[in-house]
């Protein structure tokens, strides 16, 4: 009867047991402006924003033509991307005097296995409305990078009235077409990588079109929160937990 016990008691832990370990699909994890603080004029910087991920997690740099920033790079809620009430986006305000001159934004993913199911938006891609060969017009070229290194395609790009996709692949990019308000989604263009296809990290560089006179004049963008999943185990805490509370049942049952 002991070893009829000792057996069934061996097997409920080995199933138990099983049932933690087994990952469960990650949880979205979301970088929100609104609860970090970027500090102002920094050129990079990590943020810690999941609790299963010891360390950093995300990590934004920026490099190219720094020089050029109107005011300094900050989160605030100057362009709202139509969101009512407003949040706060990561704000780059570039006085370029060439038209061949931009800015790079690279959001590292600090996970060993990459993420996957990634989605963000850029405010205000457009164009001058007072151009007449006298104003900018807003130029984005974004692509990820996946575990092997190399260079893929945003899954989707949805633009809006102010602005449209140029290319297919890896040379698509977005470019303003007419202006659009601080306040309006109309200048907004949506990005995913979609899938299991994981990606280590993205890159866009902030320009102007070719069409653009040498001095371009004032322009701003921002980037706003960005949402993505882990592509690693997590381990439930409530199996873990209960897989401990049935082996001490058991085990006092089968001693007591």
């Amino acid at each position: 009867m002991a070893t009829a016990k000792k057996s069934g008691l061996f097997a409920l832990g080995l199933l138990t047991l099983a049932l933690c370990l087994l990952p469960l699909r990650a949880q979205a994890i979301v970088l929100d402006w609104d609860s970090v603080n970027y500090s102002s004029g920094s050129f990079s910087q990590s943020f810690d924003i999941d609790s299963g991920n010891p360390g950093n997690d995300v990590t934004v740099t920026v490099t190219g033509n720094t020089g050029y920033f109107a005011q300094n790079i900050n989160d605030n809620s100057n362009l709202t991307g139509g969101y009512s009430p407003a949040q706060q986006s990561l704000f780059m305000n570039m006085n370029y005097n060439r038209e061949n001159q931009f800015i790079t934004v690279t959001v590292t993913f600090n996970y060993a296995q990459g993420v996957e199911d990634v989605s963000f938006s850029i405010f205000d891609i457009d164009r001058s409305t007072d151009r007449n060969d006298s104003g900018y017009t807003d130029n984005i070229v974004l692509l990820g990078k996946n575990l092997n290194g190399s260079l893929v395609a945003p899954t989707t790009i949805t633009t809006h009235s102010a602005n449209e996709t140029v290319g297919f692949g890896t040379n698509i990019y977005v470019r303003g077409t007419t202006g659009a308000s601080d306040t309006a989604g109309s200048g907004n263009a949506d990005y995913t990588f979609s899938g299991t296809n994981a990606i280590t990290s993205f890159s866009f560089t902030y320009g102007n079109d070719s069409s653009s006179p040498s001095d371009p004049g004032n322009q701003w963008i921002s980037l706003f929160d960005i949402t993505y999943k882990p592509r690693v185990p997590e381990w439930h805490p409530g199996l873990i937990a209960s897989f401990a509370c049935m082996m001490m049942v058991g085990v006092r049952r089968l001693f007591f």
